[in-house]
């Protein structure tokens, strides 16, 4: 994908430019929704016609290999987008400006924070963003609800980009918060109760301990009433049989 032609193609190809992109000091933000839209325009701009689905997944896979410093939000008053962004020269700008919307906004890295308005959690019923001042999360799953605080998931955060295993069972780098949260909820939906002879780490109380049905060694201490107040990958955990399993 080449850098002058993925410019021309989000200056002449994009329709309604301020649903897609966002030109700002230096950078062009690209609306994470709209790359699968843009990649498309490109590859039809170079004449390839009856695209297939694995050359749109190439396409798109190349123009965020070309966007720089992972995903990032967007903050525009109340309004707040997800994307990623070119970088641009200065004397680029100029011309751009009168193509493109224009911004005074500055990316804000995903790695270091979860907006409350996050576009990616907008229409997901089943996590609920900063609840109150103390949580990053209320998660349902099935009839259960889990209250995730902001201590616990940085302490998962933290583990869990530590942990080579996790990142390769979830084939994620868990660069972005946001990721990190996906994880963190996909793990609460398949946890047992420790049982009485089972092993569970000091630092969980047996009475409240739960463990991954996933082979990975995740330790959760939750209450009665579901608040997630510890979190521990032991890497001296024994996988658990099936048939020993039951579901929490």
């Amino acid at each position: 994908m080449g850098r002058e032609a993925l410019l021309e193609t989000i200056v002449e190809g994009v329709r309604n430019p301020d649903l897609h992109v966002r030109l700002g000091n230096g950078l062009i933000f690209l609306r994470e929704e709209s790359f699968h839209y843009i990649a498309r325009l490109y590859l039809e701009g170079q004449g390839i016609e009856s695209l297939s689905r694995e050359q749109l997944k190439d396409s798109q896979h190349e123009l965020i290999e070309m966007c720089r410093g992972g995903l990032h939000y967007l903050v525009e008053g109340a309004n707040c987008l997800s994307g990623r962004f070119l970088s641009i020269k200065t004397t680029e700008h100029k011309t751009l400006s009168a193509r493109l919307p224009v911004t005074d906004s500055q990316p804000i890295p995903c790695r270091d924070y979860l907006h409350p308005k996050d576009p990616f959690f907008r229409n997901n019923r089943a996590i609920e963003l900063y609840p109150s001042p103390n949580y990053v999360a209320r998660i349902k799953i099935g009839r259960k609800e889990y209250l995730v605080s902001i201590k616990t998931f940085e302490s998962f955060m933290i583990q869990a980009r530590a942990s080579r295993r996790t990142r390769k069972f979830f084939h994620t780098r868990l660069s972005a918060q946001r990721k990190c949260l996906q994880t963190l909820t996909t793990l609460l939906k398949s946890l047992m109760h420790v049982r009485a002879r089972e092993y569970c780490p000091r630092i969980i109380e047996r009475e409240y301990g739960y463990a991954s049905k996933t082979k990975l060694p995740w330790y959760f201490q939750i209450t009665n009433e579901g608040v997630v107040t510890k979190v521990l990958y032991d890497s001296s955990y024994k996988p658990v049989r099936r048939s020993e399993i039951r579901r929490y």
